[in-house]
């Protein structure tokens, strides 16, 4: 088991990971975050760097993810950082885990 799950094209290229997010899973706003590796880009245009460690990753730079969860739909933030095989979570975050940093989850591969 990894931290991390590939998500590769039909080419079997390399498009980026997905990993749990602790602080998701726990407010039911979803419980993982996708982050295409460069060159890829998401919906944004924007792509992350990432060091190849896939037990202890880093990508660079944070990572901001928006939803809107729950039954009123209200929008719910999440922003980190992937550093050494850790969440950072900055303070900004409108879950529980707001300025903390815990070890990633492993996943199975699917």
């Amino acid at each position: 088991m990894s931290v991390l799950q590939k998500v590769m094209n039909q080419q079997n290229e390399l498009l980026g990971y997905w990993f749990i997010c602790p602080g998701c899973k726990a407010a039911s706003m979803g419980g993982a975050h996708y982050i295409p590796v460069n060159p890829n880009k998401n919906s944004l245009g924007a792509g992350w760097n990432f060091d190849g460690n896939e037990e202890k990753p880093t990508f660079t730079p944070s990572v901001l993810g928006k939803a809107k969860y729950g039954d009123d739909q209200k929008e719910q933030r999440c922003h980190l950082f992937v550093k050494v095989g850790q969440i950072q979570y900055l303070s900004d975050c409108d879950h529980e885990f707001a300025g903390q940093t815990v070890p990633m989850v492993k996943i199975e591969e699917v």
